[in-house]
């Protein structure tokens, strides 16, 4: 739809999961590299939220989710797209990140995971 900017896609899924219901919508952000930079052979990027990263003692960080426990590491980002950014090191696909993390908190602290 030239209109509204938008493309029909149709995605299968490998494992059903509960959460994704019929007529639901996504955003996608196309990751292009010009010619002179792409490689032979494609490779996952992962992204993050843009709200989960935080400085703490001059380094870029996450909090990391493990079990009910927030786990602060330090991350390597690479371009911004859109509402998110590209993650060179530090945090691999799959994940669970903290959203928008309190300027106190802490490795070890308790988080609550919800849907």
């Amino acid at each position: 739809d030239r209109a509204r900017a938008t493309v029909l896609t149709k995605v299968a899924f490998s494992q059903i999961d509960a959460r994704v219901l019929p007529e639901m919508s996504a955003r996608v952000h196309f990751l292009m590299e010009s010619a002179d930079t792409a490689s032979a052979q494609q490779r996952a990027t992962v992204v993050i939220p843009k709200e989960a990263l935080t400085t703490r003692d001059g380094a870029r960080v996450v909090f990391v989710v493990k079990g009910d426990r927030a786990v602060m590491r330090a991350v390597q980002t690479g371009r911004e797209l859109g509402a998110t950014v590209e993650v060179l090191g530090g945090v691999q696909a799959g994940e669970r990140v903290v959203l928008s993390p309190p300027g106190k908190m802490s490795t070890g602290q308790k988080v609550e995971i919800s849907y």
